[in-house]
């Protein structure tokens, strides 16, 4: 079920449009296998990811909320020198379009690995694996800044190699426990979902026909709809479903039968919310 839902509430820091998981999984593992085997080839690497505009909002979604995710996490003054270096030499060789051909991309998938470890002590939230949460983040900067970067690129850290021993580890330095929120947990649960569930969309959900409408649904978002209409114009889902009620009974017709009718009607009520919802979080991105 949670591959179905829209975060409820919305992430003003990333500036994307948020789709439902289920269109998403499996987009970060294909493309962190591209990434790897790009042989330095930015152009065809981009290309490739972009032709797929699920997987091109995958990637830009996970990097966001990593990184917002990293930045609210670390407190101390020297630590967060240190990662805000990282990134800005990070976002920069995106801009360029050289960030495949001047860092080792072979070393993606043990960068992951840290991350989706981080990610479960974050959803567990206990003060006992703190010391476990440090050694994370020595162990992330360990393999950017020597695997990944190959410390080529990170002026004047070099310089404090006899100190890295201790990044992360005094109080204060980072923030963990978190305080615990509705918004912080669903944020975190949801970069999880994205970045570890490899079942393909086309089997969410695992009915047919569930599947058939809400594919219907889905492309739907991309024509022109009608206008909602007000709510206090709207039929409740009793008044759907109080005409069948009475027929079944007038014929005498066991309700069981109908059962999976009325759960297809309620789901069709779900997906139309769902769609109005992403068509005006699309309306407002745009406007």
């Amino acid at each position: 079920m949670n591959l179905l839902l829209v975060p409820y509430w919305a992430d003003r820091d990333l500036d994307l449009i948020q789709w439902p998981p289920f269109l998403l999984a499996s987009m970060i593992p294909i493309a962190l296998d591209m990434a790897k085997d790009s042989n330095g080839k930015d152009r065809e690497l981009k290309k490739r990811i972009e032709n797929d505009s699920y997987m091109s909002c995958a990637v830009r979604e996970c990097y966001a909320s990593f990184r917002n995710i990293i930045k609210f996490l670390v407190r101390g003054s020297r630590e967060r020198k240190v990662i805000d270096d990282i990134f800005e030499e990070v976002d920069k060789h995106i801009d360029n379009g050289d960030l495949v051909r001047d860092f080792k991309m072979s070393a993606l998938p043990i960068l992951y690995d840290h991350v989706v470890k981080l990610l479960k002590y974050l959803l567990t939230n206990k003060q006992e694996d703190r010391d476990q949460v440090v050694i994370l983040f020595q162990d992330k900067h360990e393999v950017v800044t020597r695997d990944i970067m190959e410390e080529r690129y990170l002026e004047g850290q070099e310089d404090e190699v006899d100190e890295q021993i201790q990044l992360f580890q005094p109080a204060g330095a980072i923030m963990f426990p978190t305080p615990e929120s509705e918004a912080w947990k669903e944020k975190i649960n949801r970069l999880y979902l994205l970045l570890t569930v490899k079942e393909s969309a086309m089997d969410v959900p695992s009915n047919l026909e569930a599947r058939r409408r809400i594919s219907f649904f889905s492309n739907s978002l991309f024509m022109d709809m009608p206008s909602a209409p007000k709510v206090r114009n709207m039929l409740s889902f009793s008044s759907y479903l109080l005409p069948l009620l009475v027929f079944c009974k007038l014929q005498k017709v066991n309700l069981l039968m109908v059962g999976e009718y009325i759960e297809l009607l309620v789901l069709n009520c779900y997906i139309y919310k769902l769609c109005m919802i992403l068509k005006l979080r699309i309306y407002h991105r745009d406007n």
